[in-house]
């Protein structure tokens, strides 16, 4: 998930572009790598307000993030993104557990910031974990992102960064 302002449009588009190219010689899912890839980049550089810098609204996206009926196993707070590894309850779907937390985010954000209004982007990426392997992929691509960002050198100096420790299979 995004901030609101996180991107400039510009790249947006560009990135857009990419995703709906009709080159024959890529196929959909190379599409979307690029296009993931052009994102990703970006919102690395810290563009926008980084409302998540903040220490404040960081321990509340934090709080929120972890009190929600979930499984979090791996999660990271980046100055104007997050990326999260979950498995949600049956009892509600993906879109009703990203609305609720970007709800109940955005409320206690503004609330102590004294603003109002949206702070997440819409849309947001979801990947289904299919393999362990995908899994563990996922888990270091978290893992290795404020490093990544050159935000730190190693991980365990990056204070919005948490793994939940499983052992064995995970069930996917």
């Amino acid at each position: 998930m995004r901030l609101a302002d996180s991107l400039p449009r510009e790249v947006v588009k560009r990135a857009r572009l990419i995703l709906n190219e009709s080159d024959k010689n890529q196929n959909k899912q190379e599409r979307l790598r690029k296009y993931l890839q052009i994102i990703e980049d970006y919102a690395d550089k810290g563009y926008g307000s980084c409302l998540l810098k903040d220490e404040g609204n960081a321990i509340i996206f934090r709080d929120t993030l972890l009190c929600q009926d979930a499984t979090i196993y791996s999660w990271v707070i980046m100055p104007n993104h997050v990326h999260f590894l979950m498995k949600r309850s049956p009892a509600v779907t993906l879109s009703e557990y990203i609305k609720r937390l970007k709800q109940v985010s955005t409320y206690r954000i503004n609330a102590r910031l004294g603003k109002q209004g949206p702070i997440w982007l819409r849309e947001y990426y979801d990947r289904y974990m299919r393999t362990e392997t995908h899994f563990e992929r996922a888990k270091r691509y978290i893992k290795n992102n404020p490093i990544k960002a050159g935000l730190v050198k190693d991980i365990s100096d990056w204070p919005w960064y948490g793994e939940l420790s499983t052992t064995g299979n995970v069930e996917l």
